[in-house]
């Protein structure tokens, strides 16, 4: 058992998160890292952007989330249960800023703040309809980091991000268990 997410996935063929005694979800440390069962799991193996959209439209192989007005292309819930709403997640390093000629996945969004992390800088922004966001940049002494306040366009194609069922909003307690 242990509480080290890295040490998990590289130590690990199968790893199952627990939440208050219950299996949230038993896979390949690929299997939980690519595609979580539910916002619990994803919080918990870093998918730190968690976005509610606005709606939600079911499809075969993709479905699309509506997000500060955005139609955005996600990759199916690989647990569909009635009842329950969605939310959109994210990996903070996928999450980029769009180049000039480069369509917007998201935005736009305001820079709210800057934290240098050594190898990353951390980018707090907010989305037009209130919901709030981190993403890390590269921290490249030739990039031009966004000042807060600035208005900037993002992009993660050609990662879609991923639906997954909200479940309950209970802060992870930090359970994962290796075999």
């Amino acid at each position: 058992m242990t509480h080290n997410h890295d040490e998990a996935l590289s130590l690990s063929d199968r790893i199952a998160v627990l939440r208050r005694g219950r299996v949230e979800q038993i896979g390949t440390p690929r299997e939980l890292f690519e595609r979580p069962a539910n916002a619990f799991v994803a919080r918990f193996i870093g998918f730190d952007v968690i976005l509610r959209p606005e709606r939600v439209d079911p499809g075969t192989n993709s479905w699309r989330a509506v997000v500060a007005g955005r139609d955005l292309q996600c990759e199916a819930p690989i647990r569909r249960q009635s009842g329950e709403g969605y939310v959109v997640v994210l990996r903070p390093e996928r999450i980029r800023i769009a180049q000039p000629d480069e369509a917007s996945d998201l935005g736009p969004v305001t820079v709210t703040s800057t934290a240098y992390k050594g190898r990353d800088i951390e980018v707090a922004a907010r989305l037009v309809d209130g919901q709030s966001l981190k993403f890390l940049l590269s921290a490249d002494r030739a990039l031009v980091v966004p000042e807060p306040g600035s208005s900037i366009e993002i992009v993660w194609q050609p990662m879609k991000p991923l639906l997954v069922p909200e479940a309950a909003t209970v802060e992870p307690d930090g359970i994962s268990e290796a075999r």
